[in-house]
């Protein structure tokens, strides 16, 4: 009798390590996702600001 309740305990256990897992799994990617897009529109934008500033230095050199 007790052999069949560890069995069956074991048996949820691991049923709900392998959901558990599946769902840090989906959680992981969506964050990665997300960070993935902010570093790229983050990226953009230090884009554009480093040549807004290279154009305002390059033209006060050319005074």
């Amino acid at each position: 009798m007790a052999l069949g309740k560890l069995k069956c305990l074991a048996s949820r256990v691991a049923r709900e390590t392998q959901r558990l897992a599946s769902r840090v799994a989906r959680e992981t990617q969506r964050l990665a996702s997300r960070v993935a897009r902010e570093t790229q529109r983050l990226a953009s934008r230090v884009a554009r600001e480093t040549q807004r500033l290279a154009s305002r230095v390059a033209r006060r050199i050319q005074r």
